[in-house]
């Protein structure tokens, strides 16, 4: 025998069922509730009982049937770290979203971690998937993905230099096999050939010391054609290094990229 209790029909398939229920009726002896009681057996296969404001107690084959209460929303987080205050609005939203996204759905999304003027001593990253994706603020925009092998890492205002000291301390519960390097774009405002290129060599040896075996791949970037001149220059630069001596994902289309002022 099986019974179903929810918020509107009770059903119950049974060979012999005795319960106490309530039927809808519009007879003026019934309770207050518009509701009358009534102990009655079948010998059927199913039987659909509705009801309206009364919660019924059924009893079947010896079986007690609690009411069924109805979904309760999602909690919020209980706590969330002092430092979520210093996130940007827009970061903040997408954060606290990938914290109340359901465990059922399957989404998942970018780790955003917090904004800190202390990137040497207050970032780290754990390694639990096979491809991992560790970027600037601008990972932390992507889209929920259903990939249960793929990790991304976001770190506000990082780097090629943040993310040298991340990798060479990096924690590895799976090793990875891919490892993507989505920084760059703040290094528009250094010299490419004295500055953003040495850190983005020391993060791929960086990368390669700590996980031999990783493939490492480094995106060119994209960048908004509204930056100032010497900025753009200097991206140029360094992608022009990213395509000749890395191994690299090429930029997006210009149809496909679009830019966003900072909040």
């Amino acid at each position: 025998a099986s019974c179903i209790h929810s918020d509107d029909i009770l059903v119950c398939s049974s060979s012999c069922c005795i319960r106490n229920h309530y039927t809808s009726t519009e007879d003026p002896e019934a309770d207050e509730g518009g509701f009358q009681p009534e102990t009655s057996c079948w010998n059927t296969n199913k039987r659909v009982h509705t009801r309206a404001r009364t919660t019924a107690t059924l009893t079947c084959c010896s079986f007690q049937q609690q009411p069924v209460r109805a979904p309760q929303a999602l909690p919020r987080p209980a706590s969330l770290p002092a430092s979520f205050t210093r996130l940007t609005p827009t970061t903040r939203q997408r954060t606290l979203a990938g914290l109340m996204e359901p465990p059922s759905s399957g989404r998942r999304r970018a780790t955003c971690h917090i904004s800190t003027l202390r990137k040497m001593k207050d970032w780290h990253v754990t390694v639990r998937n096979k491809i991992l994706i560790v970027g600037d603020s601008n990972v932390c925009r992507f889209p929920p993905f259903l990939d249960q092998h793929l990790q991304v890492d976001s770190y506000p205002g990082a780097n090629f230099r943040h993310a040298a000291a991340l990798l060479s301390r990096a924690i590895a519960i799976t090793p990875p096999e891919m490892i993507v390097l989505a920084f760059g774009l703040n290094h528009r405002s250094q010299r490419a050939h004295q500055t953003s290129v040495k850190q983005l060599q020391a993060a791929l040896r960086a990368a390669k010391l700590r996980f031999p075996h990783a493939r490492v791949l480094v995106p060119a970037i994209n960048f908004s054609p509204a930056l100032p001149q010497q900025e753009k220059f200097s991206l140029l630069a360094l992608n022009r290094h990213i395509q000749e001596h890395c191994d690299f994902i090429p930029p997006l289309p210009r149809e496909k990229f679009s830019t966003e002022t900072d909040q």
